[in-house]
């Protein structure tokens, strides 16, 4: 859980860093690609930010 205490820092490179990781260790985790989808938006990157929003969405409904 570090990506929101890096954001909350103004991190934005390592959270950015940090969302990637966690989609990368756990992909099924829909607030994760949420989360990286909106950093990615903070620093510009639409393309990205929209592959990872999609993919957050294609996941269905939040479990927690």
């Amino acid at each position: 859980a570090a990506a929101p205490v890096f954001a909350k820092l103004g991190e934005s490179t390592m959270a950015l860093q940090a969302w990637q990781r966690a989609v990368e260790l756990e992909p099924s985790h829909r607030w994760s690609w949420f989360h990286l989808g909106n950093q990615l938006i903070g620093q510009g990157a639409f393309g990205r930010a929209v592959q990872a929003l999609r993919q957050a969405d294609e996941l269905g409904e939040p479990q927690s």
